[in-house]
């Protein structure tokens, strides 16, 4: 029965096992890419304050549920709170069907007052629906096809210039456009707090927070496409180039300028595209990024990752926003 399951915070020798738990099925080189993610994700957060980073269920001694915990600080109705992602959400395959994922996604939902879960798989979301996990329909995958093989991959070069065409916005010409390897922390602080008013809800991207994710990320690595006026930061994308699917991890700028935002987006493209890509891949739901990405020739998938919000708050208002790069799915390559 599910009430043999016992829950404790996390211990530094969990490290191991929990680690030995996530690589099963996975390939050769997931174990120690894994392992620097896992030390980066969950030791190295700016906003963990010494929290648990993972809910322990345990038969005994053994572990057999996992669920880790990412600490942000969230932007909620323009309000400032605390919440967490859940990710690696795991129960062991010797235990399932016992309700044990049920118990631990029901522990999880109380770790703070707002849980936000992006990319959940199809054997996890069932639960998260039932313990009121809210999901977001708004979610869309899209792509930039450039170099795509054979005849599909012709058709699907052929769709994206024509859609870059039916929909073109007229470029910025406010703004000098370039690639940087990096952007410092208190350009990035200048740049959230003049814009914040026009994210709702997200997850606060503060100079600290952008340079954990993007620039102290262990495994890929990430480039930023700027927007400047008079020298100072307007407006920037993250990128992460791969000779298969690039892709366009976050944005951090105005969402009141449509062409700024598709001045953005195709020059991002063009940068991966002359690095020699196949297609650019980015996940968002908001409105005026989709129809940015829309103008510079991205198609819509027809499926979508899964955002799913738990509020312990009550009802958050408004629209989240939500990029790739939220996800912990783009943290490897495998």
């Amino acid at each position: 029965m599910a009430a043999d399951l016992e829950f404790r915070a996390y211990r530094s020798e969990d490290r191991g096992v929990i680690l030995g738990l996530l690589a099963k099925g996975r390939p050769p080189s997931y174990p120690s890419e894994k392992a620097a993610v896992f030390d980066w994700q969950f030791h190295a957060n700016p906003a963990s304050h010494g929290a648990s980073p993972f809910v322990v269920g345990t038969l005994g001694d053994e572990i057999v549920a996992v669920n880790g915990l990412v600490p942000v600080s969230l932007r909620l109705g323009g309000e400032i709170t605390s919440g967490n992602w859940s990710l690696d959400t795991y129960v062991s395959a010797d235990y399932r069907g016992r309700g044990f994922g049920k118990s631990l996604i029901a522990r999880v939902s109380t770790s703070a007052p707002v849980l936000l879960g992006f990319g959940i798989s199809d054997m996890s979301d069932p639960i998260f629906e039932k313990a009121g996990w809210v999901l977001d329909p708004s979610m869309a995958t899209l792509f930039f096809h450039a170099n795509e093989v054979g005849l599909k991959g012709f058709a699907k070069n052929l769709l994206s210039r024509s859609s870059r065409s039916l929909r073109a916005i007229k470029p910025s010409a406010m703004a000098e456009i370039a690639i940087e390897s990096e952007v410092s922390g208190v350009e990035l602080d200048s740049l959230w707090a003049a814009v914040a008013r026009q994210f709702p809800n997200a997850v606060e991207r503060t100079g600290a927070y952008l340079t954990w994710r993007w620039r102290d990320a262990p495994v890929l690595r990430y480039r930023w496409v700027t927007a400047r006026r008079d020298g100072a930061l307007f407006g920037a994308f993250v990128t992460r180039h791969h000779p298969v699917e690039s892709v366009l991890a976050d944005y951090v700028g105005p969402l009141d300028d449509p062409p700024l935002l598709t001045s953005l987006v195709e020059v991002a493209c063009s940068d991966l595209v002359a690095s020699g890509t196949r297609r650019v891949r980015c996940e968002t739901n908001h409105p005026a990024m989709l129809e940015a990405l829309l103008a510079a020739g991205f198609v819509r998938h027809r499926t979508a990752g899964r955002f799913r919000v738990r509020s312990n708050v009550g009802t958050e208002p408004g629209q989240w926003f939500v990029m790739t790069g939220d996800s912990d799915n783009d943290l490897l390559v495998l």
